[in-house]
């Protein structure tokens, strides 16, 4: 009976990690999704204390920008704690540095 507890355990564990929305690629589409909803301070959730702060000082840029393009066709390239993803924003090729910190992947820079 321990045997299938632990079997069981480990299945939902390894259920739950797979399905997990913490990977560079939900990242970046968050982070960008909130950009192109116009919407800074949900932005500011996906990435670090100093890319959040950059946010804050163009806020009304982005207040500016043209809304609902969309995001599309994102691609990472990633290494275990870093990644450098790309997607399309409208006509647009937008990419961003992650870093991944405490488990959680992080937008840390605008390329």
């Amino acid at each position: 009976m321990n045997k299938i507890k632990t079997v069981l355990f480990a299945f939902i564990g390894i259920v739950m990690v797979s399905c997990s929305n913490n990977t560079p690629e939900a990242t970046a589409e968050a982070f960008f999704t909130c950009i192109d909803n116009k919407d800074p301070e949900c932005a500011k959730k996906y990435c670090n204390e100093k890319l959040g702060s950059f946010i804050s000082i163009f806020q009304k840029t982005i207040a500016d920008r043209k809304q609902g393009l969309g995001v599309t066709d994102i691609k990472c390239e990633t290494t275990e704690t870093t990644a450098t993803c790309s997607c399309k924003l409208g006509n647009s090729v937008k990419k961003v540095g992650l870093k991944k910190r405490a488990g959680k992947w992080l937008v840390t820079s605008l390329k």
